[in-house]
């Protein structure tokens, strides 16, 4: 059985275990948003490239620059 002397000490631990879960959770919680901010980030990322990606599709910028490349590897043979 615990005496009376016992229970102070034990709150302390208590509360020291506390403190640190608290930090813990905050440092956890800090780190979520870092990686959210980033995940954001990489997703802005990829719309802009799928952006880019579309137009030049749609402008057929592909279909000519590989049609110029293969006329001047004709050429060159």
């Amino acid at each position: 059985m615990e005496s009376r002397a016992d229970e102070p000490k034990g709150r302390e631990l208590t509360d020291s275990a506390e403190v640190q879960f608290s930090d813990d959770a905050e440092a956890l919680d800090t780190m979520v948003v870092s990686v959210e901010e980033k995940i954001a980030v990489c997703d802005a990322i990829l719309q802009d490239l799928l952006a880019v990606q579309r137009i030049i599709k749609e402008k057929g910028l592909c279909d000519a620059a590989f049609q110029e490349q293969k006329n001047q590897a004709d050429l060159a043979l």
